[in-house]
């Protein structure tokens, strides 16, 4: 057995790599949203699955092109990062990392640091961080819990109100446990003869390659009303994001003259998610970035009928630490791949018949 190993430098690394990083975020741009579809990938037995968060569609890519593979694998960082730190928001994580990377290798092909680059990356999302924070309001009431877990749920209302109504149940705080089977649907079950006294939510398969995503979908729901209680929440539909985007502008003008160009690129990647719901509806993500630019508060787009509305009203809203745990994850692995001079892959060949 023979191991290949594949070294390339500066340029032609970066290539490879924002390759790789373009391709899960093509792929997890369709599922961003109320008109989300579904990726198939295969599972590791062979039969096909349907995936609806980032995480699952880029632990399902595995490229040839070993540079391609090491983007790949970068944004599967960002991915887990967000999903370890929120529960939900991979999706959106992937695209603001890949709009991150791609702006930065632009700068720096334009003569900027590196270094600098990715201090000013940091430095830019620090300061969305913050806006997100101060643009966050208290979650209030059964309403807006079911809203936060239907939206983290691709707009399923039964899996959003099954989550709140396990959620009530769980007065104790032991936990809502998630259990898939074979039956079909959705149900609550409370174990009233279990010790612990813990809601069960059954997620049915029958026999549906889709199924393993409902059930993801229900953990999302259950990730998102958790996490808006403790952070409180902000208008979906990328808005929160674009939101930001005038506090880094600030930042940037304040900011080393070398950083500036590193800040910006942020202010830039935070238009991704809004760009990626637009297109699905039908319209330019230029045309929904413009229109929504130009005005504040929280009227958005509606990514269920491609019509501008205030998204709070209309119960299109996020957790707030899941928008924010999304930006610092992409932020964070990015700045790695923007110092990456060379990418050193291995591949292996069986050599067949006997060695020399």
């Amino acid at each position: 057995m023979t191991i290949h190993t594949h070294l390339l430098f500066h340029d032609q690394a970066r290539d490879r790599v924002l390759a790789g990083a373009a391709a899960v975020a093509r792929a997890a741009s369709v599922t961003l949203g109320p008109r989300s579809r579904g990726v198939l990938v295969e599972g590791r037995g062979g039969d096909p699955r349907l995936c609806e968060d980032g995480l699952a569609i880029a632990r399902g890519i595995e490229p040839v092109d070993p540079g391609e593979a090491a983007g790949v694998h970068m944004l599967r960082q960002v991915a887990e990062r967000t999903m370890a730190g929120a529960g939900d928001g991979s999706a959106t994580a992937v695209l603001l990392a890949n709009g991150l990377l791609a702006g930065g290798l632009d700068a720096v092909e334009q003569g900027v640091s590196p270094l600098a680059v990715k201090r000013g990356i940091e430095r830019g999302a620090a300061a969305a961080a913050r806006a997100l924070r101060v643009l966050a309001r208290p979650l209030s009431g059964r309403r807006e819990r079911v809203h936060v877990a239907t939206t983290a749920a691709h707009g399923d209302d039964l899996v959003g109100e099954l989550v709140v109504e396990a959620l009530e149940l769980n007065g104790a705080g032991h936990g809502v446990r998630v259990e898939e089977g074979r039956a079909s649907g959705v149900r609550l079950v409370e174990l009233a003869r279990d010790e612990r006294g813990q809601p069960v939510l059954r997620v049915g398969n029958g026999g549906d390659p889709g199924a393993p995503c409902r059930a993801q979908d229900v953990r999302r729901a259950l990730a998102a009303v958790e996490w808006a209680a403790l952070e409180g929440v902000v208008p979906g539909g990328g808005l929160a994001l674009l939101r930001a985007a005038p506090a880094v502008e600030r930042t940037a003008a304040m900011a080393p003259a070398a950083e500036r160009p590193g800040v910006r690129v942020v202010a830039r990647a935070l238009e991704a998610p809004l760009r990626a719901i637009a297109e699905q509806t039908g319209l330019t993500g230029d045309e929904a970035i413009a229109r929504l630019a130009a005005s504040t508060g929280d009227v958005g787009l509606d990514g269920r009928c491609g019509r501008y509305v205030d998204l709070m009203k209309a119960g299109i809203v996020d957790p707030a630490r899941v928008v924010r745990v999304a930006l610092e994850s992409a932020a964070t692995v990015t700045g790695l791949l923007l110092l990456t001079e060379a990418t050193v892959t291995d591949d292996l060949e069986v050599v067949l018949g006997g060695a020399a």
